[in-house]
């Protein structure tokens, strides 16, 4: 007997999903094209060790959401981050202080001179975070919507690179959404104000995120879902049920724009075993590079996330390299590129000379790049998504988003209470704009 309704990924948005039509006393099939349940929240092994892919880790506000579906306890962390520029180290998130000491006193002087001195130019500033999607049709990109915020010299020495690390694009080229919702340290105002409004903690599970997966995996298969690994959707078969589909939009909407000129750029994990005499600060847990001169984008920890990442043999590092100019076939791991990559991170001050064994691993489809005026199209391909059927896209890559884990959770717990309500998949597509208002934490 056919189950009311089919959840397309076994991710953490379609785990959610999932979890919510069982509590409303649906039945559930879920389907995985993988062998494992996960996506981005699976475990990389480690010589052992299960440890995150990449720096995750929850901020207070998305507790709630997490709450309702996985039944762990979160560890209260201490933020200790450092955003390396210049070769100088500043705490993580950015105060004033910091970033002005980042920059350096010439060019510090000549940041706060082009700030002060151009009219309007605080207002818009303060502006920075709102009215994400308003007017989107006309986006002025990346380049311009930085530099008549923040001046041209906070624009070459912090968001451009940063941008090119990860995009490997022109800038100029990429919509002002990617500053408003990625770029963003912090609140700019706030920062301007010398005022964080970040906490300075974090929750984590004791085990690794992976945990949340593992709990919320066992709670569906508790309440009789019938869970389906190694078998792929195909959006072209008819179907006679709703579909909440948290697989990739590129492969829903084949002729749409989320392949070709627009894709994703993916990252590049590396773990090493380093000895812990060999890290200039043990006591940080992840360090943030935009500085172009160095290959990796973020540095961090696990073992500053929780106990349980501790190796016998020293301590693990997680480098991530975005794609970038890359391409996705480099291999980290030569002698080469592995003798260049630990000097880069001596010369950042994170390491001491020295090289260690490297496992690499490559995720793609991470970072959505967002070409100028792309709200648009992007409307227009998902309007096309109910002509495949009662189809609802969620989660991060369902909607072809940049968000936090407790986003994807909540569109994938909207998407349930929709179907719940017996609303239509057309329905859903039209308002998936309220999605776009997000900014991403960390």
């Amino acid at each position: 007997m056919s189950s009311d309704f089919l959840v397309v990924g076994a991710g953490i948005a379609g785990l959610a999903a999932a979890l919510r039509l069982n509590e409303m006393g649906y039945s559930v099939e879920l389907r995985e094209a993988r062998p494992e349940a996960g996506g981005l929240l699976a475990p990389i092994n480690v010589d052992g060790v299960p440890c995150d892919r990449g720096s995750h880790r929850l901020h207070a506000e998305g507790r709630a959401v997490l709450d309702r579906m996985s039944r762990i306890p979160w560890m209260t962390r201490p933020r200790r981050g450092r955003i390396v520029i210049g070769g100088r180290h500043a705490n993580y998130p950015l105060g004033l202080r910091g970033f002005l000491r980042s920059l350096g006193l010439r060019t510090s002087m000549a940041f706060l001179a082009g700030f002060l001195t151009r009219r309007r130019r605080f207002h818009r500033f303060r502006m920075w975070e709102r009215d994400r999607t308003n007017g989107v049709e006309a986006d002025r990109g990346f380049q311009d919507f930085v530099e008549s915020r923040v001046g041209r010299v906070a624009y070459r020495n912090f968001y451009e690179p940063y941008a090119r690390k990860v995009w490997g694009v022109d800038p100029n080229t990429m919509s002002q959404t990617i500053a408003k919702q990625r770029v963003s340290t912090s609140r700019p105002a706030d920062v301007l104000r010398g005022r964080i409004r970040t906490s300075p903690t974090f929750l984590y599970p004791r085990d690794g995120m992976h945990e949340v997966l593992r709990s919320t995996l066992d709670r569906v298969r508790a309440l009789g879902t019938e869970v389906r690994f190694g078998v792929p959707f195909d959006p072209h078969e008819p179907q006679s049920r709703p579909v909440l589909y948290s697989g990739h939009l590129g492969d829903l909407v084949a002729n749409g724009p989320f392949r070709g000129e627009w894709g994703h750029r993916g990252l590049y994990l590396l773990h090493t075993v380093v000895h812990d005499s060999r890290l200039t600060d043990p006591s940080i847990d992840t360090w943030y590079v935009p500085d172009p001169r160095f290959w990796f984008g973020r540095v961090s920890l696990p073992a500053r996330f929780s106990e349980r990442f501790r190796h016998r043999d020293g301590t693990i590092l997680c480098i991530e390299i975005p794609e970038g100019n890359w391409g996705q076939d480099v291999d980290f791991t030569t002698s080469d590129r592995a003798t260049a990559l630990f000097a880069q991170l001596t010369e950042a001050g994170i390491l001491h000379p020295g090289s260690f064994p490297l496992i690499q691993t490559f995720e793609p489809r991470v970072y959505p790049l967002y070409p100028r005026g792309w709200v648009a199209r992007w409307r227009s391909a998902l309007a096309t998504v109910p002509n495949l059927g009662p189809i609802l896209p969620i989660g991060r890559q369902g909607l072809y988003l940049h968000c936090n884990v407790d986003h994807a959770v909540r569109t994938a717990l909207d998407a349930a209470d929709h179907v719940h309500r017996g609303r239509t998949s057309a329905e859903w597509v039209a308002n998936a704009d309220r999605y776009l208002d997000v900014v991403v934490r960390d």
